[in-house]
C-alpha cells in the first residue's frame, strides 16, 4: 500500500469507508491503492501529491483544542478533520 498514513482517511472517506470501524480500516487497507488507480488513474502516492495540493484551497479554520490555525478537508458527520496542515504565516497573510 502506497498510501500514506496523513491521507489514508481522506482516502477512505472518498470511497465509503468507515474511519471508526477496524474491519473498514483493513478492508480499505487492502482495496485503496487499487480503487483509486481505478477511480483517478493515478497512484497512491500521486494521490497524497494532488491531496497535499489541493488543502490550499480549502478555508482557514482554528483548531478547537488548540486553536491552531489549519487548512484541510473535514468529515461532516463526526466534524474532524480527515487530512490536515497547519497555516504558514504567509499563507495567513
Amino acid at each position: 500500500m502506497n498510501i500514506y498514513y496523513d491521507t489514508f482517511e481522506l482516502a477512505m472517506a472518498l470511497f465509503g469507508f468507515d474511519v471508526w470501524n477496524d474491519d473498514d480500516y483493513e478492508k480499505a487497507n487492502e482495496q485503496l491503492e487499487e480503487l483509486i488507480a481505478e477511480k483517478y488513474e493515478i497512484s497512491g502516492e500521486n494521490f497524497e501529491k494532488l491531496v497535499k495540493d489541493l488543502v490550499k484551497f480549502t478555508p482557514i479554520a482554528e483548531t478547537a483544542i488548540t486553536n491552531e490555525k489549519v487548512q484541510g478537508f473535514v468529515n461532516t458527520n463526526r466534524t474532524m478533520f480527515l487530512y490536515k496542515e497547519k497555516v504558514t504565516e504567509e499563507q495567513n497573510d
